[in-house]
């Protein structure tokens, strides 16, 4: 549903509508994780919605608590590595790298790709066994990192359901 203080903002509630989100964590360092998104729903910020809730906000998302701010609440330790990712962006970073669709008109599947911009793929080179999506590939999990220790408890993949911009169980 509707943000309350904000009619921009998207939330999770009971009497919001269905949507649902897949998704894979590709790789964790620190508080930082690289994660790759299906959303099979098209709701206004369905993406950055169900990341904010479940506990992982989308890097340099203001507006859902992934703001740049949050790094100087991060343990000590953790806080060089999300400086380098963060600096790597002036936005939110997310990046649809492909979308498949049937065309509205005659039905034919679409599948439409375009390349990671240079913030892209230089956050991405700071992630160990990632350069594999530099060539338009994806990790597999022998290549990828361990799975996200922290609220979410992400399995690979996971399918995540719920309404207005969707949630991710624990």
């Amino acid at each position: 549903g509707r943000g309350r203080g904000d009619p921009t903002m998207q939330r999770v509630v009971r009497t919001g509508k269905f949507a649902v989100t897949e998704y894979r964590l590709l790789a964790h360092r620190g508080k930082i994780s690289a994660v790759h998104f299906m959303p099979h729903t098209g709701r206004t910020h369905q993406i950055r919605v169900h990341a904010s809730y479940g506990g992982f906000p989308i890097v340099g998302d203001e507006t859902y608590v992934g703001g740049f701010e949050n790094v100087k609440k991060l343990p000590a330790m953790e806080r060089p590595f999300a400086h380098q990712v963060l600096k790597c962006f002036e936005r939110h970073a997310l990046h649809a790298f492909r979308i498949r669709f049937a065309h509205p008109i005659t039905g034919a599947p679409m599948d439409l790709r375009a390349p990671f911009p240079a913030d892209f793929e230089a956050a991405i080179r700071l992630f160990d066994g990632l350069d594999v999506l530099l060539r338009g590939e994806m990790p597999t999990p022998e290549t990828s990192q361990p799975p996200l220790p922290h609220p979410a408890k992400a399995r690979t993949p996971r399918r995540t359901a719920s309404r207005v911009r969707g949630q991710i169980p624990s």
